[in-house]
């Protein structure tokens, strides 16, 4: 009365997919947040190179 392989086999893949997309969101969080701390310390560099005169 119902399609019971066919679930095991939707449900293993739903659960592959949900890692891996967690696994890429992840990803791209750590890479915005390193790109973030770049910025930072790059301004915080401009920021001193104000007070050279050449």
């Amino acid at each position: 009365m119902g399609d019971f392989e066919g679930a095991k086999l939707s449900s293993k893949n739903a659960k592959l997919w949900a890692w891996v997309s967690f696994g890429v969101a992840l990803a791209g969080a750590l890479l915005w947040f390193l790109l973030v701390i770049f910025g930072v310390f790059a301004g915080l560099g401009l920021g001193m190179l104000e007070g050279i005169d050449i």
